[in-house]
């Protein structure tokens, strides 16, 4: 009987833990967002798409890359809840503290919002971002 009760309370202490599943947000795969430009109308459509487009790619081992303004950047992730923190490392492959001055603002980290398979953030500029799932893992 005693068995019984101890398999019992461990039952219910794993699902009020795990939630089954509720508390786990799957953002590991490729992801695209838009950053529209503020006077597209002198931009040719081809710079303009890349101009506008950001990529990017969340890891399993919490590295990732991100395409944004044709520039890669890559760094490291975390997740806390629905929140997902990027942390810049490199850009074009070198450490962005050797890009000189005026590229701080790529070495600060980005913040994203989960909610309902997007991903939402308002560090790219001024202009919100949000993020839509395009694949699975990589």
């Amino acid at each position: 009987m005693a068995a019984r009760s101890i398999v019992a309370v461990a039952i219910g202490f794993i699902i009020a833990v795990y939630g089954c599943g509720s508390g786990h947000i799957d953002v590991v795969g490729s992801w695209q967002g838009r950053i529209p430009l503020a006077d597209p109308s002198h931009v040719p459509d081809d710079l303009r798409n890349t101009a506008e487009r950001v990529n990017l790619i969340l890891n399993p081992d919490s590295n990732y890359s991100l395409v944004w303004l044709g520039l890669p950047i890559t760094g490291t992730y975390s997740v806390s809840g629905n929140t997902v923190q990027l942390d810049p490392k490199l850009m074009m492959g070198r450490p962005l503290s050797n890009l000189g001055a005026g590229m701080e603002q790529f070495g600060r980290p980005i913040t994203l919002q989960y909610n309902a398979g997007t991903l939402k953030s308002t560090g790219f500029g001024a202009s919100p971002v949000k993020f839509t799932k395009i694949g699975g893992p990589k």
